[in-house]
């Protein structure tokens, strides 16, 4: 299948599956057989947003994941509905990096990557799977993209061979919930992150039918003992839609996980200079991460976790502190157009000033910290209101910090 990105690593390494599913050629109308084909694939919508966050999901691997397990390889397939869709490069793109001799890592250009139907993903994840197994400590990350349908609470991903085989049209699909057992029992393995863009909708007729078991490359044994070492994040819980925000940027999960992964859910546990994204803390908050785009409001957001490991290790590692999310309120809202609010640290230098705009909440970026930090309101003489001083901890994103304003003259 298609390699997109391949270095040697002398010990444990992250070996990565990247899978976006942005056309469905066969599930069209063209191909609607009266009384055979299924009602719901006689028109399936094809999903650019699917290549646009594979590629984004790439592009954060090779640029800027810091895996305490370096990053040894990517296998990729992608779709979509036009031939770019099935092509990856990122030079041009991202900062190449670089080896420790300062040679650049793998300087690939614009690759044709497989599409992803059932054949390809079987045979791109069997692959995927030997490089994974081949040294003991290996890590395994999987991102994937595509229409989606939930079997008791489990996400199964539709491939591109939708209807394809008028016999069985529903067989192309991949059961993500599945892959993460298998991974549970992976001798070699010592984490496994999945993150699965899709969503989550009940179908009678897929339940009804015997689809078979899909694209299927790992062996899940429901009397072997796993291990409790696999983290699987998908976008939609049972019965719920994912939506796109356009068809360049990705889905919506896509965009609010990779904020997380970039450092709005930093957390450090230790209390020293050590700051990770853990798969239990970017589940508590990717729906506080998505509320804060407006824009998004309209559609419901219910991402859900089938899967979490029992160890604290993280997903990736900051070599500085990374900036998390302050969004400070005023109580009450309309305190904001009658003074200025800014942030301090604990010096008393100021380091983020209220833009005027500002009218129910300030959602700032700054970077984590361990020490304490002030949220100040001032309003003058004629502001109505009291000055505060308000003392935080920015060490994770705090989504609804609320500083009480009081009025002068006591009221409250």
């Amino acid at each position: 299948m298609t390699v997109i990105y391949q270095r040697p690593v002398n010990g444990p390494a992250t070996h990565a599956l990247v899978i976006g599913v942005g056309a469905y050629p066969s599930a069209k109308i063209d191909n609607f057989i009266p009384g055979t084909t299924p009602e719901l694939l006689k028109d399936v919508q094809d999903l650019p947003s699917a290549a646009a966050g594979a590629a984004a999901f790439c592009d954060w691997l090779i640029g800027e994941a810091a895996f305490d397990q370096p990053l040894a390889s990517i296998e990729m397939l992608s779709n979509g509905p036009t031939a770019a869709h099935g092509q990856y490069g990122w030079i041009g793109r991202i900062p190449i990096p670089l080896e420790n001799g300062g040679a650049p890592i793998d300087p690939r250009g614009d690759i044709a990557v497989g599409v992803p139907n059932t054949g390809n993903v079987t045979a791109a994840g069997a692959q995927w799977l030997a490089r994974l197994s081949s040294e003991n400590g290996n890590v395994g990350v999987v991102f994937i993209c595509g229409h989606g349908v939930a079997v008791t609470s489990q996400p199964l991903v539709l491939l591109a061979d939708l209807n394809e085989n008028p016999v069985t049209p529903w067989s192309a699909f991949i059961n993500m919930y599945d892959l993460g057992v298998g991974l549970k029992q992976a001798p070699n393995v010592s984490a496994a992150y999945i993150f699965v863009d899709a969503c989550g909708e009940m179908v009678t007729d897929f339940y009804v039918q015997n689809n078979g078991v899909g694209a299927k490359f790992i062996r899940s044994d429901p009397f072997v003992a796993g291990t409790e070492k696999v983290a699987l994040l998908a976008a939609a819980a049972s019965n719920y839609f994912t939506f796109e925000d356009s068809p360049t940027t990705g889905g919506r999960f896509t965009q609010v996980l990779l904020r997380a992964l970039r450092g709005a859910s930093a957390r450090n546990p230790s209390g020293t200079p050590r700051w990770g994204a853990y798969p239990i803390a970017i589940h508590e908050d990717l729906k506080s991460l998505y509320q804060l785009e407006p824009r998004w409001q309209r559609q419901p957001f219910e991402p859900v976790s089938p899967m979490l490991p029992t160890t604290t290790a993280p997903i990736v590692n900051y070599s500085v502190p990374p900036d998390v999310t302050v969004n400070v309120v005023l109580d009450p809202t309309q305190a904001f157009t009658a003074g200025t609010v800014i942030i301090r640290d604990i010096q008393g230098a100021t380091l983020h000033t209220c833009p005027a705009t500002a009218s129910e909440n300030w959602p700032q970026p700054m970077q984590a910290s361990i020490f304490p930090h002030f949220v100040n309101a001032s309003f003058g003489n004629g502001g109505g209101y009291r000055d505060v001083d308000e003392i935080f901890c920015p060490s994770r994103s705090l989504y609804h910090h609320v500083v009480n304003v009081r009025l002068n003259g006591g009221g409250a």
